[in-house]
């Protein structure tokens, strides 16, 4: 009888072991973003990683595979300049994604290689370019990131301005109910995340660091403040919601 009884408790608690182990990620398996894109600018592209795995794509990316595994169909990245670059590619995009990740506004700051949208109209596009992806996917996920520090002292006045697109990016993502990745917050005066010319990066054109990318550091912090931005927004309300 005690043989029984022991070979009775082995099997429920071998059960509630293994429901442990097999716990559902935060957000439902039925839910797992199947469609994921990034649409950034060089830091997307990797500038100035060490490698293809240290960009914070690919650590992004890694993390949501961990996640969800088979269930993801498509990885998807682009490199743009600006929002401007973004708006005119737009529709060379195929596809409806179902988790969308927004780098974009460095290069709006002051970049002559870039076309630039004048401050005045930069806010009210950025929102038409939301409320585009949108349009394509209507249940899609967006996370938009802040413009990251990129050692701008506080007598730059390319600093004032990051701060202020910064404002408008939170406000039109908040009006709109997205995700936000407080890149800015994640990076801001800590010069350890930012390249230097004695460490080498693979990608073109191969520059050796400049002090303004990121380097493997910065990638990975950009990378986990991404992830957290999704988790917390869309993972925890979905879990909230299943109950």
């Amino acid at each position: 009888m005690n043989n029984v009884r022991w070979l009775a408790f082995s099997l429920i608690l071998g059960c509630i072991l293994a429901s442990c182990a097999s716990s559902t990620p935060p957000v439902e398996r039925a839910q797992a973003p199947a469609h994921i894109w990034i649409l950034g600018d060089s830091l997307t592209g990797g500038l100035y990683a060490s490698s293809e795995e240290a960009a914070f794509r690919t650590l992004l990316f890694g993390k949501l595979q961990e996640q969800y595994g088979h269930q993801i169909e498509e990885l998807y990245w682009r490199r743009l300049c600006a929002l401007a670059s973004l708006e005119e590619r737009w529709e060379e995009m195929a596809g409806r994604p179902d988790l969308v990740f927004i780098e974009i506004g460095i290069n709006d700051m002051a970049n002559v290689n870039c076309e630039q949208i004048p401050e005045s109209a930069w806010r009210a596009r950025f929102a038409a370019m939301l409320d585009r992806i949108r349009e394509r996917a209507p249940d899609a996920m967006i996370v938009v990131g802040t413009i990251p520090w990129c050692d701008w002292s506080e007598e730059n006045p390319t600093r004032d301005r990051a701060l202020v697109y910064n404002d408008w990016i939170r406000a039109e993502a908040d009006a709109r109910n997205l995700a936000v990745a407080d890149l800015w917050a994640a990076t801001v005066e800590r010069p350890d995340g930012l390249s230097a010319p004695e460490q080498a990066s693979p990608f073109p054109p191969r520059y050796q660091g400049d002090h303004f990318h990121p380097n493997d550091v910065g990638h990975a912090r950009i990378a986990e403040t991404f992830y957290q931005a999704y988790i917390e927004h869309y993972a925890a309300n979905a879990t909230r919601d299943a109950k």
